[in-house]
């Protein structure tokens, strides 16, 4: 993630790199991300995240797409990483791409699909074609509806903003979310529920206050207030590469 100029806001470019691969940079809440890489990998699925060599291959083709930023590792406000699996095929080294859907009924689970090598990007063709399989052997148990892809956002209001560079999450969706949505941590509220993780700071300067907000509401004392501040924190260093103190 960069921020890039301001004559850049809102603007993105689909292209290839210099292996023809794709190569996507892409506006997000004044700021963009660029990507992605495919790397093979063999690790723990929970401990995730951004070789120095990745980011350095973008950063490299970034610059190439776009010499005028001349982008350096300075520059990159915070990494991710995921993992997505590809189909086999003993014929290609990474595996097949595109989707590939898996009866798993003969492996004795009736009933039952996997989807390989499905991409976010794609999710709602992934998600057609998952209900086009299942509704041949399941009769629907309502009438077909039209489905609405509009985002929900929490109610507007005058409550603070939780961050100084971002005012769209406030301390009343911290309130709402732990009322409401059942968050377990610091690291769900902020990322999952309010979106304050996916910011410029990753929300490191406020994750004292977010916990002493919702410690009411979710009973967290003292004791469990310090160990979420210290787990969120870890959590941005350890998965996205931000230090506590940056």
């Amino acid at each position: 993630m960069f921020r890039l100029p301001p004559e850049c806001e809102n603007m993105g470019v689909i292209a290839h790199t210099s292996d023809r691969e794709p190569h996507y940079v892409i506006p997000w809440r004044g700021m963009h991300y660029t990507g992605p890489t495919d790397t093979k990998y063999e690790g723990d699925i929970d401990d995730i995240s951004a070789t120095e060599e990745e980011k350095e291959h973008l950063i490299h083709e970034t610059n190439a797409l776009l010499p005028g930023l001349g982008l350096t590792r300075k520059d990159v406000l915070f990494s991710w990483a995921g993992v997505r699996p590809l189909t086999y095929d003993p014929d290609l080294p990474m595996g097949k791409r595109g989707h590939t859907l898996h009866d798993l009924e003969a492996d004795g689970l009736p009933g039952m699909y996997a989807m390989t090598s499905s991409p976010i990007q794609s999710h709602r063709l992934a998600g057609v074609q998952l209900a086009t399989a299942v509704q041949k052997k399941f009769k629907p148990s309502g009438a077909p509806q039209q489905i609405s892809y509009a985002a929900k956002p929490y109610p507007k209001d005058d409550s603070p903003a939780l961050l100084n560079h971002w005012p769209d999450a406030r301390i009343s969706h911290l309130h709402r979310a732990a009322e409401n949505e059942q968050p377990m941590t610091l690291v769900d509220l902020m990322f999952r529920r309010v979106g304050a993780g996916w910011t410029q700071t990753m929300g490191r300067e406020v994750a004292r206050r977010a916990a002493q907000e919702v410690a009411p509401i979710l009973g967290w004392d003292q004791t469990r207030q310090d160990k979420e501040v210290r787990d969120y924190l870890a959590h941005i260093d350890r998965l996205h590469g931000v230090k506590p103190d940056a």
